[in-house]
C-alpha cells in the first residue's frame, strides 16, 4: 500500500502519523511530569510532502494547565536555530488518549523537523519515550527553559533530554 493510500483513507491519518514517529523512535512509553516553562522537542522525520494540520500529545494526569505545541525545522540533526513553521494553542490540558492541538496548516517537504512541546503545570504528566534513538539512530529528544507564552522564534539553544513527551502530528493531505 502506498503512503498516499494509506495518509488518504478515511480513519487512517493520524495512525499514518503515528507510524512516522514509531519508526523514527522504536521507544518504550512510560508516564513522566514534564517540568512548567520547558520547551520539549522530539524529531519527526517526513518521509513524503504532506500537509499537517495538528500535533497532538497524551496527558496522562494533570491538575490544571495549558499546552502550546508547534513544529521546528531542523538545523543539522538539531532544532537549535530552526525556524517555527507551525504553533497552535494555548489549550488546555486534560487527561486523554490524545490532545489535539490544531496549527496553521503547513505543507512539509520529506526531512527532519522537531515536534515542539510546551505545557505550564508541573504536575502534567505525559507519556513519554526514554533516551531510546533505535537502531543506529543518533538523533535525541531535546528541551530549553522557555516561559509558557508563544513558542520563540527561532528555537533557542537546547541540551538532551532524556525522557519527552511523545507527540503525534495530523496528516491532512498528501498533495
Amino acid at each position: 500500500m502506498s503512503a498516499r493510500t494509506r495518509a488518504s483513507s478515511p480513519g487512517t491519518q493520524t495512525h499514518y502519523a503515528r507510524m512516522i514517529w514509531d519508526l523514527l523512535s522504536q521507544v518504550s512509553a512510560s508516564s513522566n511530569a514534564r517540568g512548567p516553562d520547558q520547551l520539549y522537542l522530539v524529531p519527526i522525520q517526513i518521509s513524503v510532502r504532506m500537509t499537517i494540520d495538528r500535533a497532538a500529545c497524551t496527558v496522562w494526569t494533570v491538575a490544571a494547565g495549558n499546552i502550546r505545541m508547534g513544529i521546528y525545522r531542523d538545523n543539522g540533526d538539531i532544532p537549535d536555530g530552526g525556524a517555527l513553521l507551525a504553533e497552535g494553542g494555548p489549550q488546555a490540558a486534560v487527561i486523554s488518549s490524545k490532545n489535539e492541538v490544531v496549527t496553521p496548516a503547513i505543507q512539509l517537504e520529506p526531512g527532519l523537523y522537531w515536534l515542539a512541546l510546551l505545557n505550564n503545570n508541573a504536575l502534567c504528566q505525559f507519556i513519554s519515550t526514554e533516551r531510546n534513538t533505535g537502531t543506529g539512530g543518533t538523533l535525541t529528544a531535546r528541551s530549553a527553559a522557555v516561559a509558557f507564552g508563544a513558542l520563540p522564534n527561532p528555537c533557542p539553544v537546547t541540551v538532551e533530554e532524556w525522557y519527552a513527551p511523545v507527540g503525534y502530528v495530523r496528516v491532512a493531505s498528501i498533495p
